[in-house]
């Protein structure tokens, strides 16, 4: 609308729009004004062996990342609601939850290919494979006009120093924006 909106995707709506569509998942576009984005705990699972996320998630499409937010659900950060810049590659304790990450200093020429998202994130990650250390990592595309939500769940097994496993990453948003991707642009409800 005109106005500042608050947008909310929920779990049943996302699930019927959604399933293995790769063409035409839900979409949103706020219109003027700063709206808000509350994305629910519905998730694209990663396709198995060919490394690239069933859909798109929710697809936001005019995203203005000086004033609007995407707000993650609290219960998918585990025990820490924080969010914060985490440069690719540097060690990462997310043994009782670690909360949201914006992956500096790498990005991705597809948000959809898991490997990509996985390198992205960087290769010291630690968890304790009991199903527990839910986080959500942020990471850009190569030209800084999209990016993509995902979320982490560490139930493949234990990592130690180590990049996440294929199948540990659900793709929950793909966001195009304008302004200046930070920590501001991303929250929790």
């Amino acid at each position: 609308g005109a106005g500042d909106d608050i947008l909310i995707v929920g779990a049943d709506t996302e699930a019927t729009m959604t399933a293995n569509n790769t063409v035409n998942a839900l979409k949103f576009t706020g219109g003027a004004g700063n709206d808000t984005f509350r994305i629910a705990d519905m998730t694209n699972k990663d396709a198995g062996t060919s490394a690239v996320f069933d859909g798109h998630g929710v697809e936001i499409l005019d995203f203005d990342a000086d004033n609007e937010q995407v707000l993650i659900p609290s219960g998918l950060t585990d025990r820490s609601d924080s969010v914060t810049s985490k440069a690719s590659g540097t060690a990462q304790d997310l043994n009782d939850g670690g909360g949201i990450y914006l992956i500096t200093g790498a990005t991705v020429s597809d948000l959809l290919n898991e490997t990509q998202v996985i390198a992205a994130i960087g290769s010291n990650l630690t968890a304790n494979g009991n199903g527990t250390d839910e986080s959500i990592f942020v990471v850009n595309n190569a030209s800084s006009t999209k990016f993509g939500v995902y979320r982490f769940d560490d139930a493949s097994g234990t990592l130690a120093g180590a990049a996440a496993i294929s199948g540990d990453l659900d793709l929950l948003a793909t966001v195009t924006y304008t302004g200046t991707l930070d920590t501001s642009s991303i929250g929790v409800f």
